[in-house]
């Protein structure tokens, strides 16, 4: 993969990420200010929603970059060593599109159940992905080459 689509691909994924795990800390953790005229938990909240929304087109173009560049050749490759990388970006690419899908969503909902429902599974679905990312970037451990005429201890 290029370096350039690397940053931009990790700047727009720390950016999405920093910012849906923000919006979630306000939602759910944070004591809430309760405003007659916001649905925010508090006044900050809309500030990181909007930046989550501007940050998430950046990703999905630079999801794009990734597949072509990264994702499918890996895939092409079918080497052993990477079985677990493999599994791991698979998730990854699926389960951005299921956040970029429930998200979308998300914005749409009028039914108060559902809308709850839709933001705590698109919340865990997010919490998912930042994990199934530490794992993915994790170094590979490459079996060490004995040679044949090596002694036994």
């Amino acid at each position: 993969m290029k370096p350039g689509s690397r940053r931009f691909f990790n700047f727009s994924g720390i950016a999405a990420s920093a910012t849906g795990l923000t919006i979630g800390y306000y939602r759910y953790f944070a004591p809430a200010i309760h405003d007659e005229f916001s649905n925010a938990a508090r006044p900050e909240e809309t500030l990181f929603r909007i930046l989550h929304l501007l940050s998430i087109p950046l990703l999905m173009l630079a999801l794009g970059s990734v597949l072509a560049q990264h994702a499918l050749p890996f895939l092409k490759a079918r080497g052993a060593a990477g079985r677990r990388k493999r599994v791991t970006g698979l998730l990854l690419t699926f389960g951005t599109l299921i956040l970029i899908y429930s998200g979308s969503v998300l914005q749409v909902l009028t039914g108060e159940t559902l809308r709850k429902f839709s933001g705590y599974f698109h919340a865990g679905v997010g919490l998912l992905l930042v994990l199934a990312t530490m794992v993915h970037l994790r170094p590979v451990r490459r079996p060490v080459a004995v040679p044949r005429d090596a002694p036994v201890l």
